[in-house]
Order: C-alpha cells, then structure tokens, then sequence
C-alpha cells in the first residue's frame, strides 16, 4: 500500500509541475492525484489505528493466539 501512494504522489507532483504552465484546467488531473494519495495516507492511518486498537484489546482478553 505504501508503495503504491508514494507511486500515486510522484505521478502527482511530476504532473502538477510538467502542466503549470498550461491551462488551468490541464492541471486537474495531477491536483486529484494528490488529494487522491493523501486520502490514502488518511486511510491507512486509521486502518492501522484500528488494527493497534484491536490488538491491545485482544492481549486485554488473553485471546493471544
């Protein structure tokens, strides 16, 4: 997953920089790439939260497999 945001925030910012001289509207594209990859940086934060949480409440319980 890691990989594939780093790989999502470089096709980003080289497109932001290869159309900011362009239209306005050709740069579109490039800016929801980016807000794209940070909604996925927010996602897997929270998904690992919740897999932290779920983890501390299982070794509360003695459920250790």
């Amino acid at each position: 997953m890691t990989t594939i945001i780093i790989a999502v925030f470089i096709e980003g910012l080289v497109g932001v920089f290869e159309r900011s001289g362009e239209q306005p509207k050709d740069i579109l594209y490039p800016a929801a790439l980016l807000i794209v990859a940070t909604g996925m940086v927010v996602a897997l934060g929270i998904y690992q939260k919740f897999s932290v949480n779920a983890e501390r409440e299982k070794k509360e319980k003695g459920l250790t497999d």
